[in-house]
């Protein structure tokens, strides 16, 4: 149980999340990317089966999309990238976490040596 609430495990397990959430966000821009290489190569100019296209060539129908981001614009651009938006943002705060518990785990060495620890941005 003590190294459960221990600093080094808190290191473990940020460190972990960091390479997970890493991972996520690559596969999910690696897909993305796939799909619209493979959309333009398969969509000659003809719009989807369904899918409506206005006179500027966009789709004119944005059913099923929430009425925030059916606004278009900025809203729709953040809501059509919130998955990788949320992927990015979750690596970032695990890195985060992990530089915290990791400056933790070392202060816990230093005093253990009877040495003077280090704060957070002082390194």
């Amino acid at each position: 149980m003590r190294y459960l609430t221990s600093s080094e495990f808190a290191v473990r397990v940020t460190e972990n999340w960091q390479s997970e959430y890493l991972q996520f966000l690559l596969f999910i821009f690696a897909t993305v990317w796939l799909l619209v290489r493979i959309s333009r190569i398969q969509t000659t100019g003809h719009c989807w089966e369904g899918v409506r296209q206005g006179p500027d060539g966009r789709q004119a129908r944005r059913q099923g999309l929430p009425g925030w981001a059916k606004v278009g614009g900025f809203r729709l651009s953040v809501y059509s990238r919130s998955l990788g938006l949320v992927m990015g943002l979750s690596f970032l705060l695990s890195w985060l976490a992990q530089s915290i518990s990791g400056q933790s785990a070392y202060n816990e060495e230093q005093l253990a040596q009877l040495r003077e620890p280090i704060s957070w941005g002082g390194i």
